[in-house]
């Protein structure tokens, strides 16, 4: 996964960091080792993975695209009006 994220929004409309903010232990790995290599993204991750994982959501199976797309939308609403 290439990826340039700097910015909160990045990582609250990412499909792979969402499972993993919920639960999905199969994107943990990817994420823990991220930290590890970039230690000064873990204040915008830590407030990201605050926001998912205390938010409620329940996690299926697997998200339809559909489903994706209002989650996002849901969350990054949310966090602008904060």
């Amino acid at each position: 996964m290439d990826m340039v994220y700097k910015r909160l929004e990045d990582f609250l409309q990412d499909n792979n960091f969402i499972e993993y903010a919920l639960g999905n232990n199969e994107s943990r790995l990817f994420w823990d080792d991220l930290l590890i290599k970039s230690p000064e993204l873990k204040p915008i991750i830590k407030k990201a993975y605050e926001i998912l994982s205390g938010s409620n959501i329940t996690l299926p199976t697997q998200f339809s695209e559909k489903e994706l797309d209002e989650l996002r939308e849901s969350i990054f609403s949310k966090t602008i009006r904060k």
